[in-house]
C-alpha cells in the first residue's frame, strides 16, 4: 500500500486505500491563497 494524492487547485487529499480498494485513511485540504491549505483532520 502506499499513499495517494488528488490536488484540484481548491481541495485535495491525501489517501490510503487497502489492497481491496476501500478507502482505510485520509486527510482532506482547501487551499487558501497560492502557498497555504487549511487541512481537515480529527
Amino acid at each position: 500500500m502506499q499513499f495517494q494524492h488528488i490536488d484540484n487547485r481548491q481541495t485535495g487529499e491525501f489517501f490510503l486505500d487497502n489492497p481491496q480498494g476501500q478507502r482505510i485513511a485520509e486527510i482532506s485540504y482547501v487551499w487558501s491563497g497560492e502557498q497555504q491549505v487549511i487541512a481537515n483532520h480529527t
